[in-house]
């Protein structure tokens, strides 16, 4: 998973969150959260959650055929001045921390249905000088 923006000035809102290498044609979200975590196999997933506390939700995406899900703000399909938590949204701050990560739809090793995480991402937002 990606992040690619100019930390420093949060507010030209010009972001993107790209996860790649994800089964073609499969479903994920990307999540959010102030909070890092890690708890190996939640809810009997592969790999680890490693967003913790109030987590929010992107919407859901298909992978297509390349396996890649993206979110960029310049496209309006988010905004760094409405970040998801559990129960609302809110904008980044200077100094707070992000930390986000993509759950997927996957196959476990036998072939049967099961769900995955990404590698997770983070960063501090900045000042504006």
């Amino acid at each position: 998973m990606s992040l690619c923006g100019p930390t420093r000035m949060f507010e030209l809102d010009q972001f993107t969150l790209t996860a790649n290498q994800l089964p073609p044609w499969s479903f994920g979200l990307f999540l959010h959260s102030t909070n890092a975590s890690y708890i190996q196999h939640p809810g009997g997933a592969q790999g680890a959650i490693c967003v913790g506390g109030s987590v929010g939700r992107f919407g859901v995406q298909n992978a297509g055929a390349s396996g890649q899900l993206s979110l960029d703000t310049t496209l309006g399909q988010w905004s760094v001045l409405a970040l998801p938590s559990a129960t609302w949204g809110f904008p980044a701050a200077a100094g707070m921390r992000s930390h986000f990560q993509v759950w997927f739809r996957d196959r476990d090793s036998s072939g049967a249905p099961t769900s995955n995480f990404t590698d997770a991402g983070s960063m501090t937002w900045g000042y504006i000088r």
